[in-house]
């Protein structure tokens, strides 16, 4: 016994802790102990792993051998509850019943003890375990986590201040075990052979399917798992392996093998905080040196921190480099590394985020009781909160109507110093009654956009079932936002973006829409405005503290009429009242790109009172294509009359001149519902007014057709050049085709590309993947002279490969090596037949070799 006590004091005193349980435990126990002492010979005949300066970590004690010996074997296997509730139907509990409950009773202790003696071993990490984590997680944080990641390790941080490691990791157990996909790992791209000492591996892609098999060394494709089952697209294959209590260690002592030797002892503090992410103080070379670089550009002088951008995402970055480097204990630790493997490894950071965050609501409201309570003594309405209702909200507070039925005010507009009292969740700003909406006072420059608002909006107040569509709410969470952004003068934006949302939380529309305000947060010196026109969207906790971003809140068009009018005409609602002198719409499916603000200047320049029209991005189809060739099929044939431009998609920008445009354009679909006729064009000249009638057409279906049609009716030409492009051709690298987006009519040879926002950015992970090393690369402007030569993109550019997840493993070289994918598009964002330009001045309207002369408008 003594023998056997001092030969396992490194496994958590084994041989002392082995006679604590019943005899059926204890061989299990004996199992696993043997299966661990096998695996650290392993490792001790692994020379690889065994490198000079490499640090020695303990194996991971696994619990492979537990979970294979209480397996159901034999007729139980298709479910020993079913069983169980048969035999108790014939006979009450038999036998057999009862030895079943005595077998899962040792089962289940035999789990617990496992982990505890798991934990006890874990909780005797030496100190250069303890570093490793610290250095690993850091340089992880700083060089290579997504911004979402990072969020997700915020939740964690926050929820260690309410609840202790223990408790945080009996929870992750839970969480872990309920995640089908937690355990698998990538572990070749198709075409590559897999090795799998588990023995499970899937083939699949991550946005599809997949397709398991059992094997340890198993070529990754078709041949082998015999189903297709994500076609078109780059398939892998993955390793299945439980996630114990130290996962993650081995993978974070690589990070930190790859910084080199350890830190000198306080180098690690941080001296000068700041909200702004700015760092002052000295760190080893490497991670630290990357994340000053970070800082100190965020926090510049001629960075846009003044504005409120960049410095929330990056101060956040900052915040979680500084809690592993000083603050987090070494069980924290090991659970902020099994939530980092857990992040890699499934590449799902916005499921593992809300499983974390309700995870602490549940945990708030255990500790504080069945329901949170208001001041007034009642609970939260939780379905008006963000998260599971363990946070206090005006909404959940207020009890007050929703939106789709609150009454507007009575009165004069309250002083600025009294908008959104305590109480109050919505803050009434602009409707069809003037005198109670807050208007820029007279000879304020912005008096006359209001005037043309006012006389714009006239049919629309005067008509009984439309009028309250231009009620326009604040949700006070962001009520120091919109302070920050208006002035006592005037409530009018002079420039901003405007997008617009509905669903419920945690919806696909609202993690598109987080990617686009965080890319308004890293690249935009502008706000972006967006409208909730529902009563269930609720904006999501990171939002909060966002300066960019101010939200408000519109009643749905629930009117029956005849024709159903698309949830998308509700763009042009928002257009109209987000009350901007020069705007930007941009869908939840985009996110914008470094240099996006260029448009306000060239919107400003385009759009006038001698130009009162919106203006589209040209589409990438033309739509009245030649029959016989590509996309003919896709041909618009709802309107017959002339086409000024070629068709445009429905991103448009725009400045109060073009208000009349649009408020008319909106009249006069929503006025065919309800079968009406209206008053035609509403220009300031009133002798040039022309009366319209309005019938249906099959070009009022969705809000680009009649963006479309009313711009070719009304005789406009003006149109952007492509900027709303495929997120996909950012990091492609030089291989663009020439021509690109060709046509037979409008640009025979192909359509000038504006690098400066994205499209169809539909999935969270891979966008939110993108967004933040782009970011990364905007503010360190690396060095890109050892980039690889030719024109084609690193295989390091394609999410999730083998390369790319080697690359993450090594944070200094992470962001250099990721900017590669998208040269030479932060200098040279405009790409015309062959040709890169950094200036609009220096774009021809007519190149070389080119049949037709550029017809399309540049920033």
């Amino acid at each position: 016994m003594k023998r056997s006590d001092a030969s396992n004091t490194t496994s958590g005193g084994f041989g002392r802790n082995v006679y604590r349980y019943g005899p059926v435990v204890s061989l299990l126990l004996i199992c696993v102990w043997l299966e661990d002492t096998w695996h650290q010979m392993e490792l001790a005949w692994d020379k690889e792993s065994h490198a000079a300066g490499e640090l020695q970590l303990a194996p991971p004690l696994r619990l492979g051998a537990l979970s294979k010996l209480s397996e159901p074997k034999g007729p139980n296997a298709k479910g020993a509850a079913a069983g169980k509730k048969a035999m108790a139907g014939k006979g009450g509990k038999s036998k057999k019943v009862a030895e079943q409950t005595s077998h899962q009773r040792e089962m289940a202790a035999a789990a617990l003890a496992l982990k505890d003696l798991e934990l006890e071993r874990l909780k005797n990490l030496d100190p250069d375990q303890v570093d490793s984590l610290r250095r690993g997680l850091h340089s992880w944080l700083v060089g290579v986590a997504s911004f979402q990641q990072v969020e997700v390790m915020h939740v964690l941080a926050q929820w260690f201040q309410s609840a202790s490691a223990d408790i945080v990791d009996r929870e992750l157990d839970r969480m872990l075990s309920k995640d089908p996909n937690s355990g698998w790992a990538f572990c070749a791209t198709e075409g590559q052979l897999c090795e799998c000492r588990g023995g499970r591996i899937r083939y699949g892609h991550s946005d599809m399917a997949w397709v398991e098999k059992a094997g340890h060394r198993l070529f990754c494709g078709f041949s082998t798992f015999k189903k297709e089952v994500a076609y078109g697209l780059l398939k892998s294959c993955q390793c299945w392996t439980e996630l114990g209590r130290d996962a993650g260690l081995a993978d974070l002592a690589e990070v930190t093998f790859s910084l080199g030797g350890r830190e000198e002892a306080g180098t690690s503090s941080v001296e000068g905080e700041g909200d702004d992410g700015s760092v002052v103080g000295r760190r080893s070379e490497g991670s630290a040196a990357h994340f000053k670089q970070i800082a100190a550009a965020a926090g510049g002088s001629h960075g846009v921190l003044a504005a409120g951008s960049s410095g929330f995402l990056w101060g956040k970055v900052k915040r979680m480099a500084e809690w592993v480097k000083t603050e987090a204990s070494p069980l924290e630790l090991l659970a902020a590394s099994r939530v980092y493997k857990w992040l890699e490894n499934t590449r799902g950071s916005a499921k593992i985020g809300v499983a974390l965050e309700n995870a602490v609501d549940s945990f708030v409201r255990t500790r504080e009781g069945s329901k949170l309570l208001c001041q007034d003594g009642k609970p939260v309405d939780e379905k008006r909160c963000a998260g599971k209702g363990a946070r206090l909200c005006r909404a959940g507070c207020s009890r007050s109507p929703t939106v789709g039925k609150m009454p507007w005010r009575t009165g004069a507009p309250l002083p600025r110093e009294q908008l959104c009292r305590p109480g109050v969740d919505l803050e009434p700003i602009w409707s069809c009654d003037r005198k109670t909406s807050r208007v820029p006072a007279k000879g304020h420059p912005h008096e006359e956009a209001q005037k043309v608002l006012d006389r714009t909006t006239e049919a629309f107040c005067a008509h009984r079932g439309m009028r309250e569509l231009f009620s326009v709410y604040l949700d006070c969470e962001f009520i120091q936002n919109y302070l920050h952004w208006t002035d006592e003068g005037s409530e009018w934006f002079d420039e901003a973006f405007v997008t617009y949302i509905a669903g419920a939380k945690d919806s696909k529309y609202e993690w598109q829409a987080t990617n686009l305000v965080r890319s308004i947060e890293a690249f935009s010196s502008r706000p972006i405005i967006l409208f909730i026109f529902d009563d269930a969207s609720v904006p999501p906790a990171s939002w909060h503290g966002m300066r960019n971003v101010i939200v408000f809140k519109m009643a749905a068009f629930n009117a029956r009429t005849i024709m159903p009018v698309s949830f998308n005409f509700n763009k042009l609602r928002a257009m109209i009242s987000a009350r901007i002198r020069v705007g930007i719409q941009l869908d939840t499916d985009q996110i914008i790109a470094p240099g996006m603000d260029r448009f306000f200047e060239g919107t400003r320049r385009e759009i006038h009172d001698y130009y009162p029209w919106p203006m589209l991005p040209v589409h990438w189809m033309s739509r009245d294509e030649q029959e016989g060739l590509l996309y003919a099929d896709m041909n618009f044939k709802g309107w017959s009359g002339v086409r000024t431009m070629r068709w445009g998609h429905a991103h448009p920008t725009w400045t109060f001149w073009a208000l009349p445009f649009l408020t008319d354009l909106l009249f006069e679909r929503y006025s065919v519902s309800f079968s009406r006729t209206f008053s035609g064009i509403r220009v300031q000249d009133e002798n040039r007014q022309t009366k319209r009638v309005a019938k249906w057409g099959d070009f009022m279906y969705e809000d680009e057709d009649m963006l479309n049609v009313g711009l070719w009716r009304d005789g406009a030409v003006k149109e952007w050049c492509k900027f709303d492009l495929e997120w996909e051709l950012y990091k492609q690298r030089f291989e663009v085709d020439v021509d690109m987006m060709h046509d037979t009519k409008w640009y025979p040879d192909g359509v000038p590309l504006v690098f400066l926002s994205m499209h169809n950015t539909k999935t969270f992970e891979s966008i939110d993947w993108m967004l933040s090393w782009i970011a990364r690369c905007h503010v360190l402007q690396p060095n890109l002279d050892a980039c690889p030569r030719g024109a084609a993109a690193p295989p390091t550019c394609l999410e999730g490969q083998l390369e790319e997840r080697e690359l993450r493993l090594r944070p200094e070289q992470y962001t250099a090596a990721m900017c590669c994918c998208i040269q030479p598009r932060l200098e040279n964002w405009i790409f015309w037949h062959g040709h890169w330009f950094s200036k609009r001045e220096d774009v021809p309207g007519i190149l070389p070799n080119v049949s037709k002369k550029r017809t399309c408008s540049l920033p």
